[in-house]
């Protein structure tokens, strides 16, 4: 795998995350926590975890070399940060996307 490669997966990461938010917005609050009985109890539960996700992964790959104690703590910091409670609505969830976005730009940016 290349740097492109890797650069037009995190382009396409990036506009697939955008386009479920932006279809997210349309939502009412109501709709957006109503638990749905799924894996992720509702729309923004899932919405957390996928951008939770994105958080743990790019702080992964900044780790030069991860332990087995590295990715313990990093998986506390991120059920800490990204408890869906803390996410009533869909615009909290687009502040965090992005704050994490620039970091990431920022990071890909590094390795070309």
């Amino acid at each position: 795998m290349t740097e492109d490669d890797i650069q037009l997966l995190y382009e396409y990461d990036r506009w697939a995350n955008i386009r479920v938010l932006q279809a997210a917005s349309a939502l009412s609050v109501k709709q957006f926590t109503r638990d749905l009985g799924g894996s992720f109890r509702s729309v923004g539960d899932t919405l957390v975890h996928i951008i939770g996700g994105e958080w743990i992964w790019l702080a992964y790959w900044k780790e030069t070399s991860p332990s087995s104690a590295f990715l313990t703590d990093l998986r506390k910091r991120r059920d800490a940060l990204f408890n869906p409670d803390a996410f009533p609505n869909v615009a909290a969830v687009w502040l965090r996307l992005g704050t994490h976005l620039a970091k990431q730009y920022v990071r890909l940016c590094r390795c070309g």
